[in-house]
């Protein structure tokens, strides 16, 4: 018989699970006359993780409490440390490629999120609320969400990624879903390696990672950095030998946080980020490329939280956040006679403060207070080569009020309900809105192992620094032009989700519907401008997730996501797939053959369009990963990584047509020192 390339990979994928399996049974066998080995090896302690953790994990990102994921009010999906290790993954894109819901591409020289079959491109990626240590994260300018090596992920305890809006809670820009990273800090009682290096090497990439965990009598502390460097692919684009791909980049980030828990300080935590990336602008927004053309995004932060108990049922947490980003750019025209530069510098400040009360029983109030002001600075660029000055964008200043109720009755197994609403008055300049984003969640908890989720949320982003600043420059620009003052674009969503978690399975299947209008976008028909498109799109879709823990060092996977968005008219939404698999093992083995890691297979397919190169097996990507550690001795581990392993040639979509080709089949040395 011969083997398709889909099925092909299948019994790869299959083989290996099942040598992987049979290798931890046989442990398991050897375990039943003893207790089982247990390995506290500097090492090792990266990877192994308590069975009843790894489906029993506490998310906050949901509602701003500690919740199960089968009680949080709202879908998520979350990764622990030991997960991103096993797996070999370094940022926010490469773990959203394996998360229901999620999927990723490349446009000029940007990695871009797609959730539940809508995304924004390019230099907005926008549509995410990014949380680092709670504190939002987003690149000034444009919201945009930093997925890629400029935000490794070396320095995370906890990912999690919640799928739809979270307004109610989050405020302007958690409009298609939310991601939060939780840092990591070492316990004082736990003898995880105080350091960690971490060498990554193939044939046109390098980096170094680097983790300081520091304790004291009265706090904990976190100095982590990264460096990364990618040479360009040159790929050709669209079949254009004119048009490479420069997807090469330079990333670079610093992270730092102190956290007091005894004495007089105690509650308070101070930390700051520094990230930057510096690349080609890949595939190029023209039908030609150059080597000259680049862009350099940086992202700084410095915050202060504090938590401190009023009383002995109301907590206050409160923090300020001072932020600066910049995006500087050069690109050249098709004989590269011509020059267009800029460099923008953006502020950013913001304050909150809420108070939980916890009232009789299960009963829990949430309140809080948040103001946000940013802007960005005149500054003068050049344009063809014609030098002019940028004005200072509008000040969009952001108040926001919001409450949220959550109670437990005793109905059947218990019934939790969560109600919530968020009042945001946004100003700049002549332009100002005010939205109310209400939210329900109410979970029903039949018996210990069915529960069923029943969720709604409205949610909107409202403009932001870049499409203000941009319309203000066209308005000077063009005096005799009346542009429309840009309204924030909202989204509603409706979802249904029964859990089932029995012994060591967990499983969560949804049922979406989400309603997005007034969508933000550039019109490039015109000067560039941005417009409200009141033609509202419909996004409607299912996600299976499947977890299962055979012991405690192996753990599978699999999930699927099935969408379908169309505007009012119904006109599909391009570039985005609709049909999405992943599958998983992850394993870590102890005794005489330690080797901890993990394998996935990914296959996206049926994009919006009947243009796309589809292979035998109707699939646009289908994709094999592995990766593998072994530990050298008790400070020290070696491992490979390998990406695409069947060296398939796929492309992402760019209005309906292949354009940028994936990475090819690439193998990656890791080597990570621990002391």
């Amino acid at each position: 018989m011969v083997l398709t390339p889909f099925l092909s990979r299948i019994a790869f994928f299959t083989l290996v699970a099942l040598s992987t399996c049979a290798a931890a049974g046989a442990q398991n066998t050897q375990g039943d006359k003893s207790q089982p080995e247990q390995d506290d090896s500097d090492i090792a302690l990266l990877w192994n993780m308590p069975l009843a953790d790894l489906l029993q994990v506490r998310v906050t990102v949901a509602s701003g409490n500690p919740e199960s994921i089968t009680e949080a009010a709202g879908t998520v999906t979350s990764y622990a440390a030991q997960d991103i290790n096993k797996l070999g993954l370094n940022t926010l894109a490469q773990l959203a490629s394996l998360t229901p819901g999620y999927s990723t591409y490349s446009n000029i020289g940007e990695r871009t999120l797609e959730t539940r079959g809508q995304k924004a491109g390019g230099f907005d990626n926008n549509r995410h609320l990014l949380l680092i240590d709670g504190i939002p994260a987003n690149h000034i300018r444009a919201y945009t969400a930093q997925v890629d090596h400029n935000l490794p992920l070396h320095f995370a305890d906890q990912v999690d990624f919640l799928r739809g809006p979270a307004s109610a809670l989050y405020g302007v820009s958690a409009f298609y879903g939310v991601i939060s990273i939780n840092p990591a800090l070492n316990d004082r009682r736990s003898s995880q390696p105080a350091r960690a290096v971490k060498v990554q090497a193939s044939d046109n990439t390098s980096s170094i990672k680097f983790n300081r965990f520091i304790n004291t009598d009265t706090a904990q502390g976190l100095i982590s950095a990264s460096h990364y460097q990618q040479q360009a692919s040159l790929e050709p684009v669209a079949s254009n030998p004119s048009q490479l791909n420069f997807d090469n980049q330079t990333s670079e980030f610093a992270f730092s946080k102190w956290q007091w828990d005894k004495g007089a300080l105690t509650g308070l935590t101070a930390g700051a980020m520094y990230s930057s990336k510096k690349g080609g602008l890949g595939n190029f927004w023209a039908d030609y490329s150059s080597d000259k053309n680049q862009i350099t995004w940086k992202n700084l932060l410095a915050y202060a939280k504090y938590e401190k108990e009023l009383t002995a049922n109301v907590v206050s947490h409160s923090y300020i956040k001072y932020g600066y980003s910049s995006e500087a750019a050069e690109y050249y025209n098709a004989t590269e006679s011509e020059r267009s530069a800029y460099s923008y510098p953006f502020h950013n400040y913001q304050a909150q403060t809420e108070l939980h009360w916890h009232l009789e029983g299960a009963q829990h109030i949430t309140a809080g207070i948040n103001l946000d002001s940013r802007y960005g600075e005149a500054e003068d660029v050049e344009v063809a080569g014609v030098p002019r000055v940028t004005p200072k964008t509008p000040t969009v200043l952001t108040q926001s009020f919001y409450v949220q109720y959550k109670n437990e009755f005793d109905v059947l197994d218990g019934s939790l309900l969560t109600l919530g609403a968020r009042l945001d008055n946004g100003s700049a300049d002549s332009e100002s809105y005010q939205q109310v984003s209400p939210r329900i969640a109410f979970v029903q908890k039949f018996n210990r192992w069915l529960s069923v989720k029943t969720l709604y949320a409205e949610a909107l982003r409202g403009p932001s620094v870049k499409e203000l600043g941009v319309n203000n420059e066209v308005r000077i620009e063009q005096p005799s032009v009346e542009l429309q003052d840009l309204k924030p674009e909202t989204i509603r969503s409706l979802e249904l989700a029964p859990y089932i978690e029995i012994n060591n399975w967990l499983m969560g299947l949804t049922f979406y519907s989400n309603k997005t209008s007034r969508y933000l976008a550039r019109d490039w028909s015109q000067f560039g401008e941005y417009i409200n498109i009141e033609q509202g799109f419909t996004s409607t879709g299912i996600e299976l997730e499947l977890n299962y823990a055979i012991n405690r060092n192996v753990k599978l996977f699999a999930n699927a996501s099935s969408s379908k968005t169309e505007d009012n008219s119904g006109n599909a939404f391009l570039d985005v797939p609709r049909k999405k698999i992943n599958l998983g093992w992850m394993w870590s083995m102890l005794g005489s053959a330690p080797i901890n890691g993990a394998v996935t297979y990914t296959s996206v397919y049926d994009y919006a369009n009947n243009l796309t190169n589809i292979n035998a097996n109707n699939s646009a990507a289908s994709l094999v990963n592995v990766n593998i550690a072994y530990p050298i001795n008790r400070h020290m581990q070696v491992g490979l990584n390998v990406t695409n392993v069947f060296d398939d040639s796929t492309y992402w979509q760019l209005n309906g047509e292949n354009n940028v080709q994936m990475p090819a089949r690439q193998a990656r040395l890791d080597v990570t020192f621990s002391f």
